[in-house]
């Protein structure tokens, strides 16, 4: 694994020298080339995080200024202090600024109610080029001699289109691990948890958009569910009843008909007595139908368990997360805590590949280096990462709430030891590199031995191959 520590100052245009702790935020979390941390500077900016008189759009010499001196976008009472401290301080720092703007974009509710800011989609060509610099649109794919130390593949879940996406692209790591070494038995562990899922509805706001966004399989579910309970006679609603008969021994036809019911005289009824209230509006639906019918409304488990099915995947093994307090719901955090407390240990120190798409990856698997660290010890080599390339049509919003939520997890990493080797070394003494050019002078050993040339560098975690490992 590359080391993580990397001091590097001084700037292009003299030979003033700035707090190598910066870059070294940066290096911690994964960006290793001066193209990528002109990226990370440029996000930042366009973002919206700084106030006056940073402008948001800025060009490449002008960010590689402020790498130089990062007190103009630092201003906060942290910054000051992260100067003459350690790279978590740096990282805190940052992700102060960060974690307001994220805020302002995700709002108070679901993905899905994410206000965003639609100034930002003007400018899609650009973000969606300093995603791509900073490795959070293109595929990531493991490296071949990691397969063959593969023992888990972690599949985690999401909305219906998004897990469609990731066993999609799990059949085919899965598949590919196979072909490479044959008598590999690597486990499959589904990630989801106890969210119920979205019905789809007919309905659509006053834009004209859909109203919510459904998930096809939750009444599919909740149709099987019904058909099963009229197979041992349990089936009172005569509507149904004679849906079913009419279908014959069709079983799927049976299904379709209750699914369509179903929306037609629940789903669809309540969403549009209660239009503006689409979190209690699928309160209600679930508390009516599970109340009508005795059965459990279809999870986010359920979902993953399914589409595993539909690509093939039977031996699978569930892992349902706790909900999150704060969100009522399994996120990421609380489904990798729930994978470490039960099956981390059978997976000491070997390799695990987590499995999910762009802008998320990231993120997703540093919450499960933390969790892998904090219950087992397992170094942060043990986690690689796979994910399908960003194909979504909300990437500039999603990618940059994503890129600040990559920070605030970067920095939850590094003050919970999972960095502690790095972050709690004193960065005191300095290097001189030209940024964009080759070395000209020494440390202040008198040695070059620390120096590098930037832009002929090979480093994982830059631009050009993902910046998927941190």
């Amino acid at each position: 694994m590359d080391s993580l520590y990397m001091p590097l100052v001084a700037k292009k245009y003299d030979t003033k020298i700035v707090s190598n702790n910066f870059i070294n935020a940066l290096w911690a979390l994964g960006y290793r080339t001066e193209d990528s941390w002109v990226a990370f500077i440029q996000m930042m900016c366009i973002s919206g995080i700084f106030g006056s008189p940073i402008p948001k759009l800025v060009d490449y010499d002008q960010a590689i200024r402020l790498l130089n001196d990062p007190m103009l976008l630092l201003s906060n009472d942290a910054a000051q202090e992260a100067s003459h401290l350690s790279v978590a301080a740096y990282l805190e720092a940052i992700d102060e600024l960060g974690q307001k703007r994220w805020k302002e974009l995700r709002g108070a509710g679901e993905r899905q109610q994410s206000p965003g800011d639609h100034k930002l989609s003007e400018h899609l060509e650009y973000i969606t080029s300093l995603l791509k610099r900073l490795g959070m649109v293109d595929e990531i794919f493991p490296e071949d001699d990691k397969f063959g130390k593969i023992t888990a593949f972690l599949n985690l879940g999401a909305a219906q289109d998004t897990v469609e996406e990731r066993t999609c692209y799990l059949k085919r790591l899965i598949d590919y691990q196979k072909v490479l070494y044959p008598l590999s038995e690597s486990k499959v562990y589904l990630l989801g948890g106890n969210r119920k899922l979205w019905p789809e509805t007919s309905l659509t706001t006053n834009s004209s958009k859909p109203l919510v966004n459904g998930e096809p399989l939750a009444l599919q579910l909740v149709a099987e569910r019904i058909y099963s309970k009229y197979l041992v006679g349990e089936v009172k609603d005569l509507d149904l009843i004679e849906i079913i008969k009419n279908a014959g021994i069709d079983r799927d036809i049976a299904i379709a008909g209750i699914a369509k019911i179903i929306q037609e005289k629940i789903v669809d009824r309540v969403f549009a007595c209660m239009k503006n209230e689409v979190i209690r509006s699928r309160a209600e639906i679930v508390s009516e139908v599970e109340g009508k019918y005795n059965i459990s409304w279809p999870t986010e488990s359920d979902l993953q368990a399914k589409i595993a099915v539909l690509y093939g995947i039977y031996d699978a093994i569930v892992v349902m997360g706790e909900k999150n307090q704060g969100l009522d719901r399994p996120d990421t955090m609380s489904t990798a805590e729930k994978f470490a407390d039960v099956f981390a240990a059978e997976h000491r120190n070997d390799l695990i590949c987590v499995v999910s798409n762009q802008p998320f990856a990231k993120r997703q698997s540093l919450l499960f280096v933390k969790q892998l660290y904090s219950k087992v010890g397992n170094p942060l080599d043990t986690i690689v990462t796979a994910a399908g390339k960003n194909q979504g049509n909300d990437v500039v919003q999603l990618g940059v709430q994503e890129f600040l939520s990559y920070i605030h997890a970067a920095t939850d990493i590094a003050k919970s030891g999972a960095l502690e080797d790095y972050v709690n070394e004193e960065l005191d003494h300095e290097f001189y590199v030209s940024i964009g050019g080759s070395t000209n002078s020494t440390d202040n050993t008198g040695t070059l031995e620390n120096n590098v040339e930037l832009g002929n560098e090979s480093c994982v975690g830059g631009a050009a191959d993902g910046a998927d490992n941190v």
